[in-house]
């Protein structure tokens, strides 16, 4: 085969690649608008509602070509639930808790919100029982709200 020939077929098998890479990740994108179902535009492709009990409920899709999109609830005192969604695989589930002085401690869970210790740091099991109630909280309003797709 000639130089052109083998540069021709790989150029092609490039573009066939990237098209392919498109058509899933549109598809995907078009997957998780299940999420926004109940939760306003603003126009610019923002996706935030607040409720009664001052809690803040957000969706990220994905950026183009990526495979990873988000649901956060930020309750009033600025103590956030933010799930994962992939496309393959399990959600991912973390907190983030306001500590003193408006420091944030981060934690990975599980979908039932129990801490996963060999995801976190040593001292994680103090802060997450020290904040239990609020995790649980953050876990209720989240469901209640997505209902069967925060799980």
């Amino acid at each position: 085969m000639t130089k052109k020939r083998v540069l021709i077929i790989i150029v092609g098998i490039v573009i066939a690649v990237f098209g392919i890479w498109n058509a899933v990740w549109f598809w995907y994108y078009h997957s998780v608008k299940k999420y926004v179902v109940n939760i306003p535009d603003d126009g610019f492709g923002t996706y935030v509602i607040n409720d009664a009990a001052e809690n803040s409920y957000s969706f990220k899709f994905p950026n183009y070509l990526q495979f990873m999109s988000n649901m956060a609830l930020i309750d009033k005192d600025d103590n956030a639930l933010i799930v994962w969604t992939p496309f393959i695989g399990e959600k991912s589930y973390g907190v983030q808790i306001c500590l003193e002085h408006r420091e944030m401690y981060e934690m990975l869970l599980d979908k039932d919100g129990n801490l996963i210790p060999e995801k976190n740091l040593s001292d994680a099991p103090e802060v997450y029982n020290a904040n239990i109630d609020v995790i649980k909280q953050l876990y209720k309003d989240a469901s209640d709200f997505w209902k069967d797709d925060f799980y």
